[in-house]
């Protein structure tokens, strides 16, 4: 639309001033405009240039005016620029008489700033057909209208940083910040700039080269992306030895912290104040130590869910709300971090009330040396202490890890990550367990065996079943309904021949062959002969506990229980039905279905008449009549008047029920009223109580009294 108006608007002055012309203009020149006027473009031109020695305005005008239009063969724009720069600086230099002559003819500062105009723009056209910077300059140079120019300016540094874009090179960069220093590119080309500079320096991957780059460019803005790039390639091991070489060899880099971080999560374990104190003193140089502190207190302190009008927070031991409730559940802590949730979701926090993640989960475990078990989107990874991920959510399962791996499920197959999250095992077993002593019991089609830490396998897969190594020198394993034990190291160290084999107990096996059982050691030499009468109670019940295995004889098909030591010598002949053997104070054991007490001679002490006879502690015992809990003494004497349908001591203190719960002393005086429909041990010294109204109260033993009641609304 301005084109056509621009066009129309030159057409219709240069009829004007033709008409103008012919009409003031005399001779030559006269006829050199009335040439123009019928478009004999050879006569005007010819008649122009012999008038413009003597008058170079309205001659150059009309040169201008032939050279810019393309309907003659004399087209040329650099021309048309000329005649009509002549004209238009000429101008400014005649007197008033010869102006208002040329005027009178329509040739004024008007008509040649329209001529102006009409070239400029058709050599800006031209010039952005050809898209080349010299044009551009050449453009800049030589023409004179300033929206035009301005444009031009503008169509100029475009161009120039394109092409420096293209090249992305630092020179390239830089030589246009140097030679368009008014560009709107300007800021645009300095990112690029240091953004090539950091590209060129580093381009070999050499920690050297990051370092160089530090060095030589401190202020760059990607000196960030290259202390990161330290911080990864350095310590790819994930080790805390390489996290702590890292921060010694590469002072001032700021992922050093986060490297501390990384050495606390991996060193720390278990969260207990002898971990803390421990890992203080290993690493005495550890920047947070205020925060160590902190956690050492708060560790220390014992936090308990509580709920205040529909929503749970946490209160301390003395029953001071510490966190305050906006939770629609949440567990208890474990390792100074509990799982809270809203609605479906989930985070952990600490007890400084922090989460722990940016982003909730579909669900999440507890803490549990150091790493919790996470879900989100169907998929399972685990998280460090601080809150990212070691192992990202991208299996069916995982375990927890164990001895520097974690075994894990994708597409239903099972292999093993490494603490940096990476695969260290193949994905090729049907089932997978935790590392113990080195060794991995693993499943393939239906038959275990065992795996060392790269993978290799050091029991073959005969066995249906295979029991972890825990640390002593064999484990058991079963083949076709029957037992043997194996060393780590692959060989059989029993053969598979038992009828069973127990678990392991201060240095024995349970084993058992032909319905008779004895004891070998983890080496399979016998202990205790195979004299005794085996079945699936001598498996659960004979075992050795403080030196002393109870034992079990049938005498005239009647079972009978004794006590032996480790030489298989007999502490208690086999003359009950059974008992609980206690090295001091008197001995419960059982007769007729009912238990009673002896003495250390085997002496009948207290009569056989319980139902459940416990032993002895703090010279008192818990026992059950008819249905009934009570405490008694060495004499046999009752210390409460009542007997209840539950009992529970808790140091000097005891949980009972009957119809409801409360507390009673020893001596059998209430020092709760047995009013609660429900009771929770929570710990050694809490008790959660809650009412028939559903209302909840936390009961302190030590400091005997209520810490906490839950608000009702």
């Amino acid at each position: 639309m301005i084109n056509q108006l621009l066009k129309f608007t030159f057409l219709a002055l240069f009829f004007c001033v033709s008409t103008c012309v012919e009409a003031q203009l005399k001779g030559v020149l006269g006829k050199s405009f009335e040439s123009l006027e019928v478009y004999n473009y050879f006569s005007a031109k010819d008649g122009f240039y012999k008038s413009f020695k003597k008058d170079p305005v309205p001659a150059g005008y009309g040169l201008s005016l032939i050279y810019s239009r393309s309907d003659n063969p004399f087209t040329n724009l650099d021309s048309s620029l000329k005649y009509i720069s002549v004209a238009r600086e000429m101008y400014t230099g005649l007197d008033e008489k010869r102006k208002a002559a040329y005027a009178a003819a329509g040739i004024d500062s008007a008509s040649i700033h329209v001529q102006v105009y009409h070239v400029d723009s058709l050599a800006y056209a031209v010039a952005l057909s050809k898209a080349d910077t010299s044009v551009w300059v050449d453009y800049i140079q030589s023409h004179y209208t300033p929206g035009l120019l301005k444009k031009a300016s503008l169509q100029l540094d475009s161009l120039a940083f394109a092409i420096a874009v293209e090249e992305h090179t630092s020179a390239a960069y830089q030589y246009f910040i140097d030679t368009y220093p008014e560009a709107l590119q300007q800021d645009e080309a300095r990112e690029l700039l240091d953004l090539s500079i950091y590209e060129e320096m580093t381009v070999s991957g050499e920690l050297d080269s990051y370092r160089l780059f530090i060095r030589e460019h401190p202020e760059n803005p990607y000196r960030e992306r290259a202390e990161r790039e330290i911080f990864q390639r350095f310590t790819k091991a994930g080790t805390p030895e390489v996290y702590l070489l890292f921060i010694e060899e590469n002072e001032g880099n700021r992922f050093a912290n986060e490297a501390w971080r990384n050495i606390y999560a991996l060193e720390i374990g278990s969260m207990t104040p002898k971990a803390i104190a421990a890992f203080t003193l290993k690493y005495p140089d550890y920047p947070f130590i205020e925060e160590l502190q902190q956690e050492f207190n708060l560790l220390a302190t014992t936090f308990y869910p509580a709920r205040t009008g529909g929503k749970w927070g946490f209160i301390d031991e003395k029953g001071v709300m510490r966190i305050e409730p906006a939770y629609d559940w949440c567990e208890p802590f474990s390792e100074n971090l509990a799982l809270v949730g809203k609605g479906d979701m989930a985070n952990f926090i600490g007890k400084d009330g922090k989460e722990l993640s940016e982003s909730d989960f579909d669900e999440a475990y507890s803490f549990k040396n150091g790493y919790a078990a996470v879900e989100v989107g169907g998929k399972v990874g685990l998280m460090n202490r601080l809150g990212k991920w070691v192992l990202r959510p991208e299996y069916e399962e995982c375990g927890e890890f164990s001895e520097g791996f974690a075994y894990a499920s994708r597409d239903g197959q099972f292999g093993y990550v490494n603490s940096r999250g990476k695969a260290a095992i193949a994905f090729e077993f049907d089932e997978a367990g935790d590392f113990h002593n080195g060794r991995a019991i693993v499943q393939r089609e239906g038959l275990q065996g065992a795996i060392d830490s790269l993978g290799n396998t050091v029991i073959d897969f005969v066995y249906d079943w295979i029991e972890p190594f825990q640390g002593h020198e064999s484990s058991r394993v079963r083949k076709d309904g029957l037992y043997g034990l194996i060393g780590r190291d692959g060989k059989l160290i029993a053969p598979v021949q038992y009828a069973n084999i127990g678990e392991f107990s201060e240095g024995y096996y349970l084993a058992a062959q032909a319905g008779k059982y004895g004891f070998i050691t983890a080496n399979a030499d016998t202990a205790v002969d195979f004299i005794y009468d085996y079945d699936q109670t001598a498996l659960l019940q004979s075992k050795f506990i403080g030196g002393f295995a109870k034992v079990y004889q049938k005498e005239k098909n009647v079972v009978k229980t004794g006590v032996i030591d480790t030489t298989g010598k007999k502490i208690v002949p086999a003359i009950f039905d059974d008992l609980l053997y206690a090295s001091s104070g008197l001995i419960p054991v059982k007769k007729k279905n009912l238990w009673g007490y002896a003495d250390k001679s085997l002496k009948l002490a207290i009569p056989y008449k319980y139902d459940i006879a416990e032993p002895f502690m703090d010279s008192l015992a818990l026992v059950s009549f008819k249905g009934l809990y009570t405490l008694i003494d060495k004499e046999g004497k009752a210390m409460f008047n009542e007997s209840y349908k539950y009992l529970k001591c808790l140091d000097s203190l005891c949980l009972v029920a009957d119809t409801a719960y409360g507390l009673i002393n020893r001596e059998g005086l209430i020092r709760v009223p047995l009013e609660y429909k429900a009771a929770e041990i929570i710990d050694s010294n809490t008790i959660l109580f809650e009412d028939f109204q559903g209302t909840q109260q936390y009961y302190h033993l030590t400091q005997q009294r209520f810490i906490w009641r839950e608000d009702t609304p």
